[in-house]
C-alpha cells in the first residue's frame, strides 16, 4: 500500500510541475511613444524547462514566432497610431502567458537648424 501511496504522490508531483505556465519578462519595451520609421527593439526573456515557442504579436497579427533564445524582434512601421504589443509564451503542452503594453507611434516634423 506504501509504494502505490509513493506512486501516486510522485506522478502528483511530475503534473504539477507540467501544469506550470512558462515565466516570460517583456524587458523591452515598455509603454512608449515613438516616432515614425524609428525601429523598436522588443526583447523578451522566458524561463521553462519545455518551452516550445515565443510569440511577438502586434494588434492580433503574429509577426514572429521563435523557439530557441535570445528571445528578440525589432519592428518598425511607418504608420501612424496606436499598437498593442503582445508576447506570448507556449510551452510544450499548451501552457501559456503573455504579456501586453500599448505602443504610440507619431510623427515629429523636422526642423532645420540655421
Amino acid at each position: 500500500m506504501k509504494s502505490i501511496l509513493c506512486l501516486i504522490l510522485q506522478c502528483f508531483a511530475v503534473l504539477s510541475i507540467y501544469a506550470e505556465s512558462p515565466k516570460l519578462t517583456l524587458l523591452t519595451p515598455g509603454d512608449m511613444t515613438f516616432q515614425i520609421g524609428q525601429e523598436i527593439s522588443i526583447i523578451a526573456e522566458v524561463e521553462d524547462t519545455d518551452l516550445s515557442s515565443v510569440e511577438f504579436i502586434i494588434d492580433g497579427e503574429v509577426l514572429k514566432t521563435l523557439s530557441t533564445e535570445p528571445f528578440t524582434f525589432d519592428w518598425k512601421t511607418e504608420a501612424l497610431g496606436e499598437y498593442e504589443l503582445t508576447v506570448r509564451a507556449t510551452d510544450d503542452i499548451g501552457n501559456s502567458t503573455e504579456q501586453s503594453i500599448q505602443l504610440t507611434l507619431k510623427w515629429t516634423p523636422l526642423v532645420r537648424q540655421g
